[in-house]
């Protein structure tokens, strides 16, 4: 299955389309959640965006790898993104919804934020690469 998913993010980075497929996916995942917390998804958006294309040509944000520690294989993933998010003061103190949102996630800090938004766009990538792997 990990092969199968490292041929599929393979395809995004050798087709610029596919590519944004791919991160189209992620940031929906990570746009719900700024959406929830009272975030700019717009600007974590562009900033996603504007990160892929930091070579000169426009690549998927995650990378995955089958890598060897101690003599065994492991698959591995991961997502960098540059965001700035916010986990107080403006609109996140006085809509009554932020406010239920960060009371549901255990108040996260800002870095704590942007981890979980790392962490749920991964998570979306990951879930369509193994159903497009199957």
């Amino acid at each position: 299955m990990a092969r199968k998913i490292i041929e599929a993010y393979d395809f995004a980075r050798k087709d610029v389309y596919r590519a944004s497929t791919h991160n189209k996916g992620i940031m929906n995942g990570i746009d719900s959640v700024c959406l929830a917390t009272g975030q700019d998804w717009r600007a974590v958006e562009a900033a996603a965006h504007t990160y892929a294309n930091r070579t000169g040509k426009y690549m998927p944000l995650t990378h995955y790898e089958i890598i060897q520690k101690n003599g065994e294989e492991y698959f591995k993933g991961s997502l960098e993104l540059p965001i700035a998010v916010g986990s107080v003061g403006g609109v996140i103190n006085k809509n009554p919804l932020y406010k239920s949102t960060f009371e549901i996630m255990g108040h996260p800090n800002a870095q704590e934020l942007s981890q979980i938004l790392v962490c749920v766009g991964l998570a979306q990538n990951f879930a369509a690469l193994r159903a497009l792997a199957i």
